[in-house]
């Protein structure tokens, strides 16, 4: 794979976008925000994304394979 539309939650998106180029994938992506709709999931959500972007740049620096 060379190229992706990568199509995810919002807050997701950026760090989806960096594993793909880090792994020499040409990728853009789109965010969608609806779920901000729901107050507790979106937090949540969001909660949860600060460990996982820690988690992929760990992950970038040891080059884990995916």
């Amino acid at each position: 794979m060379r190229r992706a539309i990568v199509v995810t939650s919002g807050y997701h998106l950026p760090r989806a976008i960096a594993l793909c180029q880090h792994s020499g994938i040409d990728a853009f992506g789109v965010g969608d925000d609806s779920g901000r709709a729901d107050w507790w999931s979106w937090w949540t959500g969001t909660a949860r994304e600060q460990p996982a972007t820690a988690l992929a740049v760990v992950d970038m620096l040891v080059r884990r394979t995916p």
